[in-house]
């Protein structure tokens, strides 16, 4: 069983971490909440798509997406996508292979447009989360295809397919679509209005988060390796930073020009780069590994606020962190992946259950 609870507004209450509201569902949860005009959107393993009074945490609808189909197991049926809501529509992908926009008040649907295909071996589910750009919406799914629809009436624009399950989300940049991987181990550029692939990145490992895109460079963060950079037109690497190795549930965030990312593993931790100067880091070590991307918010990053000191011993470590509370919020640029390498390969529990102060994952 899954629950979403919910900490009051306001610094001082975030601290304090006191919760006002829990909501349970039939499943465990794995999809992020988004939180738009006081009202909390996400799915669920139940294979329902739920949306929650922020304030009061009272079931607003629920929708429920299609039976697993024939031969696949129940569990298929849950909705790991994490929610866009843009102009009053709820864009989010499911296992059942359908990608839904629903309305954001009433939970009515709009149009289903099947992402995935279900002749493929393992089901064509929808995992990872949209990316809605003037009234365009690009996804991708585990049936090695990546494409767009037309986000008001469903059509489909074009349809790409790649040499392998696509599992996480794609990200849209200057006329660009780039989309990592679950299994084919490539990243791929794709035009964002014929589909046609600009260029194709080999890679040693897989990658299932949305990749992050900023000042030309894409970022990306893949199963034991380095975290790396590559040119928005080409392709060639740019950046490298072998400070750790870091897995596929994370995306990096940058907050003027450092760039946090999750490592896991042995090198757990959350590292801060400086993307201008080069690959120089500062570290905390957590007791377990960071399965998910860091949240810049303000001054604290992640639940964990930054402590200058003066002095350092330490070889290019600029700060160091200081942990002053549990960090309870998801970040939004998450994917839904199984995590591992070879035999080990298995699938992530996020839940049971997902807490947060709404006012820090408003989109």
């Amino acid at each position: 069983m899954g629950s979403v609870s919910a900490s009051p507004n306001g610094e001082q209450d975030r601290s304090a971490g006191e919760r006002i509201w829990s909501f349970e569902t039939g499943e465990p949860i794995r999809s992020s909440p988004t939180i738009v005009n006081k009202t909390v959107y996400f799915g669920a393993d139940d294979g329902n798509v739920y949306a929650l009074d922020a304030e009061t945490g009272e079931e607003e609808w629920r929708f429920g997406t299609e039976k697993p189909p024939e031969g696949q197991r129940k569990s298929n049926r849950g909705v790991e996508s994490d929610p866009k809501v843009v102009d009053g529509t709820v864009y989010v992908g499911a296992n059942d292979n359908y990608f839904y926009a629903l309305d954001a008040e009433t939970g009515d649907e709009r149009w289903r447009y099947e992402g995935g295909h279900r002749a493929n071996k393992g089901g064509g589910f929808v995992w990872g989360s949209p990316s809605v750009v003037d009234g365009v919406v690009y996804g991708n799914s585990r049936s090695d295809h990546v494409y767009a629809v037309d986000a008001e009436t469903g059509e489909e624009l074009w349809r790409t397919r790649t040499e392998g399950p696509k599992g996480g989300g794609v990200s849209v940049a200057d006329g660009r679509v780039y989309s990592g991987s679950y299994l084919d181990v490539n990243l791929h550029a794709f035009d964002a209005e014929t589909g046609e692939v600009l260029w194709e990145k080999e890679l040693e490992s897989e990658n299932c988060a949305s990749p992050l895109v900023r000042d030309g460079v894409v970022y990306g963060m893949f199963v034991d390796q380095p975290l790396l950079g590559f040119d928005a037109e080409t392709g060639e690497e740019v950046f490298r930073y072998e400070g750790a190795e870091f897995g596929i549930n994370g995306v990096p965030t940058i907050w003027n020009d450092t760039l946090y990312a999750t490592a896991g593993y042995d090198s757990a931790g959350i590292h801060a780069v400086d993307v201008e100067s080069g690959p120089t880091t500062a570290t905390s070590t957590p007791s377990t590994r960071a399965l998910t991307a860091p949240v810049r918010t303000r001054s604290t990053t992640a639940g964990l606020t930054p402590t200058t000191t003066a002095g350092s011993a330490t070889p290019n470590r600029t700060w160091r962190w200081s942990r002053t509370a549990t960090a309870t919020n998801r970040p939004t640029a998450t994917s839904s992946c199984p995590t591992g390498t070879g035999s080990r390969r298995r699938r992530t529990t996020r839940g049971p259950s997902i807490c947060g102060s709404a006012s820090t994952t408003t989109r």
